[in-house]
């Protein structure tokens, strides 16, 4: 019987004590509950009590004396920001763009700068921008697929072969192109042969045998400055081109 009394009485002194707490003054609540927990996720702490957070843009210069009020805030001055609802004492200073970047946006009270890579330059935007690198140049038998931007970088491609062209352009340079200079010297033989007075004939005089002799070694001379300079050129332009065409020359020349 003792036991149900005692029972009945802490229910009820319970009871009292809730009911209590439902009717306390609105910041009574407030300084009780914050002082035995945390503050919410918009407030501080402030001694004993929470105080609302300054809007962004702004800080706080002092802090509330009533629990749940916004204490004084004061704007951001030029060159520094917040760009969310704060307790900071003072704003933070805008960032500074880097050498190789440029201004995108300009910092305001809510925003820091926001930079960008000049042009010719990116960076990953999965990365630290804190360098930009240079964009990638294709080279004489690639095409671009994809134009470098300020966050990717130049995609390129091999430029694809008609079927044959490679095998014709080989035949042409290592086939027509000597028969034609072969031509050509032959011309510029006889030619200065005939400058020269190169007769052929066996009664000449060892002045003109002398002289038939520096004509010959004149235009042999001629004939392979010529070649050798038109080998050294195909060789340059062509040298990727010829093995694959090997057994195709076979079967053309």
């Amino acid at each position: 019987m003792e036991v149900c009394r005692f029972m009945v009485s802490v229910g009820c002194l319970a009871f009292l004590v809730t009911l209590t707490a439902a009717n306390l003054p609105p910041g009574l609540r407030v300084r009780r509950r914050r002082h035995f927990g945390s503050c919410g996720e918009q407030e501080y702490p402030n001694g004993n009590i929470c105080c609302l957070n300054c809007k962004a843009g702004t800080f706080v210069k002092s802090p509330c004396t009533t629990a749940g009020q916004r204490g004084t805030c004061e704007e951001c001055d030029y060159g520094t920001f917040t760009e969310h609802d704060n307790h900071l004492q003072k704003c933070v200073d805008c960032a500074k763009c880097g050498p190789d970047q440029e201004v995108a946006e300009q910092c305001t009270n809510t925003q820091n700068t926001k930079c960008r890579c000049k042009a010719g330059r990116f960076c990953n935007p999965e990365e630290a921008c804190e360098v930009c690198r240079k964009c990638l140049t294709c080279k004489r038998d690639e095409e671009v697929v994809r134009n470098c931007t300020f966050t990717s970088n130049t995609v390129c491609k091999k430029i694809p072969l008609k079927p044959g062209s490679s095998l014709d352009a080989v035949f042409f340079v290592l086939c027509v192109i000597p028969a034609i200079l072969f031509l050509v010297a032959g011309g510029i033989f006889l030619k200065y042969k005939k400058k020269c007075g190169c007769r052929g004939s066996s009664e000449a005089s060892p002045a003109v045998a002398k002289s038939e002799e520096n004509c010959r070694g004149s235009s042999a001379a001629l004939i392979l400055i010529s070649v050798s300079r038109f080998s050294q050129r195909s060789k340059e332009k062509h040298s990727l081109l010829v093995e694959p065409a090997l057994q195709y020359l076979g079967e053309k020349c």
